[in-house]
């Protein structure tokens, strides 16, 4: 009996045993679970700041693209959206921390050759030396330009004295943070240090929109890029030629028909611009032309030997320009042309023909003279603007042989557009 007992107890201690092992075996798969459900919640955060670091990262990335995009160059003059993004851009400041830094950009602006500056500390101060180019810039203008970009840095200006001879300028300067004196000197480098900037010359070549076909492939073909086509409105191959140049990356601009003082014997077109239209009219043709060749950078007259000697007629017609922001170049037909002296005065950009290539005759002794004319202007202008016609190709021949000796004679061919980029800052 007393073994009976014994038993029950023994096999109810088994079963309470088994049961407490149950429950441990239970509390730690709870544990385990709840150990891996914490480790996953853990990776998951981890993978998400991760994540989130290479999103940030990702967006500096663009950021920077952006920064970097801003520095491409647009086409010159476009419409009016791209060029104010244009004007934005090129308006950045290259920020700078101190003085120091502040004139070494200025010197760059101007031309300065960075490896050229030097600079001493002195007991009185720190000296910078800028050897300008006086074929860039000249001391009076580089001085103001330093002197701006100084004050816009709050430093006070102490003095400023110059040479006897004109050669050398002297800035004295204090920076009130840093507590310190610049001496700045100014003067014109010694001739050979720079080398002299070749005379730029642009070539111009009108009467586009009739010619199609061969003709009009051998003068994208076989001339080029820089040299820029003029294209009437109103013609059947206007638009074509318009679409091709652009196409091709070449300057295409607006041959505006103007009356001549030989009006009617020669006629520059039923929709051109003629002395007795109203102001209203004159507009209204001249945005007929734009609306017709919207891609064109700028415009320049088709006879109008009478039209640009007209004070009220170009004041219509350079207004309507700016309006659209496209530049003006002055064919200059005649002497008496107001066009180029106006478009200085409204602050448009202009420029105006010194050479007519082909007048009277596409020959050699006339192409000689043409080059004699370019050799005289060479030692006068830095910039010369030619015009030639694109009816055949003998012209195209005759304008080769022109480039060919201008190139020899140290002439640089550009478009006309590049003729109106600023290199020097604005005078703060």
């Amino acid at each position: 009996m007393a073994n009976l007992k014994k038993k029950k107890v023994t096999k109810k201690r088994r079963k309470k045993r088994k049961k407490g092992k149950k429950q441990n075996s239970n509390l730690m798969l709870i544990l385990v679970l709840a150990l891996l459900f914490i480790s996953v919640i853990f990776v998951i955060s981890n993978k998400d700041g991760i994540d989130e670091s290479q999103n940030k990262k990702q967006i500096i990335v663009k950021k920077d693209e952006k920064v970097k995009s801003k520095k491409k160059k647009l086409p010159f003059f476009s419409d009016k959206k791209q060029q104010k993004e244009e004007v934005e851009k090129e308006e950045e400041v290259i920020s700078v921390e101190n003085i120091s830094d502040a004139i070494v950009e200025v010197a760059r602006q101007i031309g300065v050759n960075t490896d050229l500056i030097s600079t001493k500390i002195r007991k009185d101060g720190i000296y910078f030396y800028l050897p300008i180019n006086r074929e860039n810039v000249d001391l009076y203008f580089a001085n103001m330009i330093l002197t701006g970009k100084l004050e816009a840095m709050n430093a006070t200006i102490l003095s400023g004295e110059s040479s006897s001879n004109n050669n050398y300028q002297i800035l004295k300067v204090f920076e009130p943070i840093e507590k310190e004196n610049y001496i700045i000197k100014i003067y014109y480098a010694k001739p050979g240090v720079y080398k002299k900037d070749k005379p730029e010359l642009a070539i111009v070549v009108d009467d586009f929109g009739l010619i199609h076909g061969k003709l009009l492939s051998q003068w994208f073909d076989d001339v080029p890029l820089s040299v820029t086509f003029a294209i009437m409105p109103d013609l059947p191959y206007s638009v074509e030629t318009m679409n091709k140049g652009v196409a091709n990356g070449r300057d295409t601009i607006i041959h505006m028909p103007m009356e001549p003082i030989s009006y009617p014997r020669n006629n520059p077109g039923k929709n051109a611009i003629y002395v007795d239209l109203s102001d209203k009219e004159i507009r209204k043709r001249l945005n007929g032309y734009i609306q017709q060749l919207p891609l064109c950078i700028g415009a320049n007259n088709h006879m109008g030997s009478l039209a640009t000697a007209d004070k009220t007629v170009m004041k219509s017609v350079l207004e309507t320009l700016k309006e659209h922001n496209l530049f003006f170049l002055d064919s200059w037909t005649t002497a008496s042309s107001i066009g180029f002296s106006m478009a200085q005065q409204m602050s448009l950009p202009t420029i105006r023909r010194h050479i007519f290539l082909d007048d009277p005759d596409v020959t050699d002794k006339t192409l000689q003279k043409r080059l004699a004319r370019l050799k005289k202007l060479q030692s006068k202008q830095k910039q010369v603007v030619v015009i030639t016609h694109c009816s055949n190709r003998a012209r195209i021949d005759n304008l080769l042989k022109f480039i060919s000796a201008a190139e020899k004679m140290g002439f640089e061919l550009v478009s006309v557009s590049d003729m109106f980029k600023n290199k020097l800052p604005e005078i703060l």
